[in-house]
């Protein structure tokens, strides 16, 4: 089956277009909502993951050219329940534009790969475009353990760093380190608190894949930023702004 890849350049989906493709289907183009320019860092939305988005557009060329088409997210969060219905000018009908050009273009695909692990206000969302659209929401991912998860990535070479903190357990020292480097640490969290999540589930981390599996080209971070929005807020959140990168080509295997 050939699907369509929402991305944001996190490990959650990424994983899923692995998983995607071990099982068969095909990835013919990905699709990205990002925010609008001069938005800040720290720049929040309940449906998609907004830090890392200057990168995102190396996520299609280190894939192997993958198309990659972007909208920018316009719409804002007016329908908060976790059931959706369509609701004019929430950021979701924005997704759903953006997937209705590409299904216009691409009219052989037949799903969309996603990443969501348990947020279901987010696949709520994705199933109500996909069913207007007459397309299968593919999320391998779903309702898996969150420590498996994570050490299934690790021993399948996803390198992801962590670009955003937005949790009270997790200090900046975080930033940039790669989910393999820090992953003990994590459990260590966990460990002392419950409520947190090792996979980074309802935003208490973000991250970026630079490579995998399914890359071609590795993306190099040169230059990067840390920034700290909120700093006198409950819940400070640390940023790594991504300035400037390369692609380097793999070795073939």
């Amino acid at each position: 089956m050939k699907l369509v890849a929402l991305i944001s350049g996190g490990k959650d989906c990424i994983y899923n277009m692995m998983q995607c493709i071990d099982k068969g289907d095909e990835i013919s183009c990905l699709v990205n909502m990002c925010p609008q320019p001069g938005s800040k860092p720290h720049v929040e939305s309940k449906m998609f993951q907004m830090v890392g988005s200057e990168a995102t557009p190396y996520i299609g060329q280190a894939l192997g050219n993958l198309p990659l088409y972007r909208k920018e997210i316009s719409g804002n969060v007016i329908n908060h329940e976790v059931e959706y219905v369509p609701t004019e000018g929430d950021e979701v009908e924005d997704l759903f534009y953006l997937l209705t050009a590409v299904i216009q273009e691409n009219p052989e695909i037949k799903g969309v790969s996603c990443g969501y692990l348990k947020s279901q206000y987010q696949k709520n969302r994705l199933q109500s475009i996909c069913t207007r659209l007459d397309l299968k929401m593919v999320c391998h991912l779903w309702g898996l353990d969150s420590i498996s998860l994570l050490d299934d990535m690790i021993f399948d070479e996803v390198n992801a760093i962590i670009i955003r903190i937005a949790s009270p357990y997790l200090s900046s020292k975080f930033l940039g380190q790669s989910i393999k480097e820090c992953r003990d640490n994590l459990l260590e969290v966990r460990n002392k608190h419950n409520d947190f999540s090792v996979a980074g589930e309802e935003n208490v981390y973000d991250t970026f894949v630079l490579d995998c599996p399914i890359y071609k080209y590795r993306i190099a971070i040169i230059t990067s930023e840390a920034i700290l929005s909120g700093r006198d807020a409950p819940i400070p959140i640390h940023t790594l702004k991504l300035v400037n990168y390369d692609l380097i080509l793999k070795p073939e295997e």
